[in-house]
């Protein structure tokens, strides 16, 4: 496979084109500005992912993402997205020590859109999750909080707070994620991830979520799971990027 290396945050449909090249001022009604994308290696079987982004989605003319593979648990850009031109990428995903391709699929990219991917796995397959990721603003003293169930073989589950009776989300199937967000509470929070149907604890964890910020909590591991396996709670922060524009 020939690959290149993504060291900088942006991908353009043509490679002799700069992606910063095709944003116009917001001024301008013939403007392109980008959508915005992260990556998130939620595979319990395995240590590290590498992606790779094609604008032609031809396999072999393929852009890695980042100067190393993406670690378990670990989201890429660690703490942004990156800009894409408007287009429908072919996003592939490859063991990190052999190349061996686990999953494909075409992402297609709105201007002004942000987007999470979510590589996982289930009995029998290796999957992805593409959701927009929303910025609207909470409640002064809240954060906004949505809720993904990728704990492999878990039931149903609710997330809910230590010593609170009513869940943040309720029966989320394996694979499922959160109709909406939720506000809740600014602040430290040990959150236990509960069967629905029995009540029982199946793992926990704690997050700190600050005043006004967006989180994505998700459900990591495989249940019973243990090691890197076990079961627990990972929690991102979005954050918006602010656009490069240049003149064309």
């Amino acid at each position: 496979m020939k690959l290149k290396r993504i060291l900088y945050f942006s991908i353009a449909v043509a490679a002799s084109v700069s992606f910063t090249s095709c944003l116009n001022d917001d001024s301008d009604p013939g403007e392109i500005r980008p959508g915005f994308i992260s990556f998130i290696n939620a595979m319990p079987d395995t240590a590290a992912l590498d992606f790779y982004v094609s604008a032609t989605q031809d396999v072999f003319e393929q852009d890695q993402l980042g100067d190393a593979p993406i670690s378990y648990t670990r989201r890429y850009p660690t703490s942004s997205y990156i800009q894409a031109q408007p287009y429908n990428y072919l996003l592939t995903v490859t063991h990190a020590e052999d190349d061996s391709i686990l999953f494909q699929s075409i992402m297609p990219i709105n201007q002004d859109v942000y987007y999470s991917v979510y590589i996982y796995s289930t009995p029998d397959s290796i999957k992805g999750i593409m959701r927009e990721d929303n910025f609207e603003s909470p409640s002064q003293g809240m954060a906004k909080v949505r809720f993904i169930n990728l704990g492999k073989e878990t039931p149903e589950v609710d997330l809910v707070a230590e010593g609170e009776t009513t869940p943040w989300f309720s029966d989320i199937k394996f694979q499922e994620v959160s109709g909406d967000y939720e506000e809740v509470e600014a602040g430290a929070h040990m959150l236990n991830i509960k069967d629905s149907s029995t009540g029982d604890v199946l793992a926990s964890g704690t997050v700190d979520l600050e005043d006004s910020k967006v989180y994505t909590i998700w459900v990591r591991g495989i249940n019973e799971g243990t090691g890197q396996k076990a079961l627990g709670l990972e929690s991102i922060e979005h954050e918006e990027v602010e656009p490069t524009t240049t003149t064309p």
